[in-house]
């Protein structure tokens, strides 16, 4: 069995808790792949590469959610299992935490688990002048107001019809795994994880009235936006709270369910659906 071994450095201070990890591993005849700026220092292991990443069986992740999505859009075209060890605050994608990784791995050495193999999003940024910018994201996409305090003029369209404006900072289009991130705090559903739909949530609408909507996955939805003014500067586009692009007045945005799919490793099969949104650990974020 190989098993690729990713951490958040930040979160494990020289690596105490994934060579501590590693060594059990190695103790279970598990071939251990490491990135490779860690695997000189653990005797034993390998460097991942192009050719290995293809042939291993699951990930484990060492960090929080954050951490879990960085990894998974490094790793998305592998298909890649992964089996989160919380070393962050909440930890909904997480079955573990450094207290009880050894029972969580070996359940999943002796195969008692599932697989959740979630949406994700996929999309493209199409501009005026004919260039086009490909989007992936686990949690969301997020059409937000420039640094200036205005709103924007957001149009939404799903497929070829059924076209809708409003005035607002903005808007967050999510996933079921998003839907418990920014798009919950700006008053959208808690969704199923596995659930094969979209949520469109308005942030700060001007009218009260304007709320989420959810919409099957197999939806495309168009983003575009209008200004009032010449002077109004542009929104952002932000995918997944870390990489953004400037849009435009006349670039439209289509989003759209990706082909790859996030799969998370279900060790905890009793656990409620909300109690990993509202657990808190003492370790910082």
């Amino acid at each position: 069995m190989k098993v690729l071994l990713a951490v958040n450095n930040n979160k494990d201070l020289n690596y105490a808790i994934t060579k501590e990890i590693a060594s059990f591993l190695l103790s279970k005849k598990v071939s251990v792949i490491l990135e490779d700026d860690i695997a000189c220092q653990i005797p034993g292991t390998c460097s991942a590469d192009s050719t290995n990443l293809g042939e291993i069986d699951f990930a484990i992740i060492l960090g929080g959610d954050g951490t879990i999505i960085r990894k998974a859009h490094l790793y998305k075209n592998y298909g890649i299992n992964i089996l989160g060890i919380n070393l962050g605050r909440v930890g909904c994608l997480t079955e573990g935490d450094p207290n009880n990784y050894k029972d969580v791995i070996n359940r999943v050495l002796d195969g008692n688990y599932k697989v959740e193999k979630r949406i994700t999003l996929g999309g493209n940024i199409l501009r005026q002048n004919g260039e086009s910018i490909s989007l992936f994201a686990v949690n969301d996409i997020v059409l937000y107001r420039g640094e200036r305090h205005k709103m924007i003029d957001i149009n939404i369209k799903i497929n070829d019809s059924n076209s809708t404006t409003f005035y607002a900072d903005g808007v967050i289009v999510a996933t079921p795994t998003g839907s418990s991130a920014y798009s919950l705090s700006a008053g959208g559903p808690l969704v199923y994880p596995t659930a094969k739909t979209f949520v469109i949530t308005p942030i700060c609408a001007q009218l009260k009235t304007i709320t989420s909507l959810v919409v099957s996955s197999d939806d495309k939805i168009s983003v575009s936006f209008r200004n009032k003014r010449v002077d109004d500067n542009n929104p952002c586009l932000e995918i997944d709270g870390k990489k953004s692009y400037q849009i435009d007045a006349g670039d439209k945005i289509e989003i759209f369910e990706s082909k790859e799919t996030l799969n998370i490793i279900k060790v905890n099969l009793e656990e409620s659906l909300y109690e990993p949104i509202f657990k808190v650990t003492n370790t910082a974020v």
